[in-house]
């Protein structure tokens, strides 16, 4: 039985893994903006062709993106006069009413889209990163349309079995709620602590070792990656972080969540303190407090929100087929959602700080100060519908090597 053809668009982390995790599966067409990339996956045997053109990259049974979102639209009408008939596209967007529209927009009659959105990442980036074995064990949510035939739907399902993954259906509009608390909030609070703590009022950053290494790392992830996920989320970004300010407040009230944490593995950890009072706060103290309000904002979430059925007013009107007006279902559990961001940004909620977080009182609002003004540098970026302005703004976080826990 012959192979089936599938094209992978973006032959980056998750494209490439994608590929190196079905090779011999499938007949893999390769197609990236760079062609020294494509050419570079051929040569090392990731896929078995290396189309030069996008009409090239169209013959295929599955045509998967793993490009920026804001190009599915163009990718797709660039696609539409070569793609076949019964043709089913999925892609690997983290935020998925925005990838449907952009896609459905141009989408030829007789061909399929099954959105896809693979919960396994790094921080690194580039088809270099790529791992054959990247989405093993991992979930892999599907959004798929009301009227996409069944047998579309189990191709990409059994195409993410094929990579050792296990799919989970829901609609559109609750993953975006779901994963802007779940990660995309969690990134942004990654880039405005890395900010807070880097600026000049603080005047003490701590050294990137230890948990506090664990807790900063997705600060580390390039900005290009984030910039479509926090415009296109946007909306759901801010409602949940709202929850955050009511909580930010009164953040020392949440010393601990250990028991909550453990949800996401782990066990309760001691901690050790230097002794210098402004970087215990920023490496331990405050870590704790703001993993723990995280978390504690999630669950609530989920109880409240995340398990509710939808209004389709919620979103576009070409999307209303999506809602249904289902009983409440049954109530999630975040940590089955969680990825390795999440687990990381809240590794020091394991820490009882609960006996120490009066002494920290003055050193506790300089942080919560600092913090909530870059987070709202990040949102007023975010609204300011730039994608380089975001981007800049965003990279005033990126992690550089500290050998001293001191700045001048």
């Amino acid at each position: 039985m012959a192979l089936k053809n599938l094209t992978i668009i973006g032959l980056g982390l998750i494209g490439s893994s994608v590929a190196r995790g079905l090779q011999g599966k499938y007949r893999i067409t390769g197609y990236n903006r760079n062609f020294t990339v494509t050419k570079q996956a051929l040569k090392e045997q990731v896929i078995d062709v290396a189309a030069k053109s996008l009409a090239e990259a169209a013959k295929a049974d599955i045509i998967m993106l793993c490009t920026p979102m804001e190009s599915y639209s163009g990718i797709i009408e660039e696609l539409s006069g070569n793609i076949a008939a019964d043709c089913v596209i999925t892609d690997v967007g983290s935020v998925k009413v925005p990838a449907i529209m952009s896609v459905a927009r141009n989408l030829p009659k007789n061909v399929h889209f099954v959105p896809a959105h693979p919960i396994a990442g790094k921080e690194t980036t580039g088809y270099e990163a790529g791992e054959a074995g990247l989405f093993k064990g991992k979930r892999v949510i599907l959004t798929p349309l009301p009227k996409t035939p069944e047998a579309a739907n189990l191709e990409i399902e059994n195409l993410w079995k094929h990579l050792g993954a296990h799919t989970e259906i829901m609609t559109a509009a609750e993953h975006d709620k779901i994963y802007a608390g779940i990660s995309h909030v969690p990134q942004l609070l990654a880039y405005a602590y890395q900010m807070a703590v880097a600026h000049k009022k603080y005047a003490v950053q701590p050294k990137m070792e230890g948990d506090y290494k664990t807790f900063a790392r997705i600060a580390n992830s390039p900005p290009e990656i984030w910039v479509d996920i926090f415009m296109l989320n946007r909306a759901h970004i801010f409602k949940f972080l709202d929850k955050m300010f009511n909580g930010l407040t009164h953040i020392d009230k949440f010393g601990d969540q250990v028991e909550l944490r453990t949800a996401l593995g782990g066990k309760q950890k001691d901690f050790k303190l230097s002794g210098n009072k402004k970087l215990d706060a920023a490496s331990v103290v405050f870590p704790a407090l703001l993993g723990n309000l995280l978390l504690f904002c999630i669950e609530d979430e989920f109880e409240q929100q995340a398990t509710r059925s939808f209004s389709a007013a919620d979103i576009h009107a070409s999307l209303a087929l999506l809602e249904t007006a289902a009983a409440k279902k049954e109530v999630k559990n975040f940590a089955d959602y969680a990825g390795t961001g999440l687990r990381d940004f809240t590794v020091c909620s394991l820490y009882d700080v609960s006996d120490i977080v009066e002494d920290y009182a003055e050193e506790i609002q300089l942080l919560k100060v600092l913090l909530h003004r870059k987070i709202f540098e990040i949102t007023v970026a975010i609204e300011s519908d730039s994608a380089e302005q975001l981007k800049g703004k965003l990279a005033e976080a990126l992690l550089k090597p500290i050998t001293t826990s001191l700045r001048a």
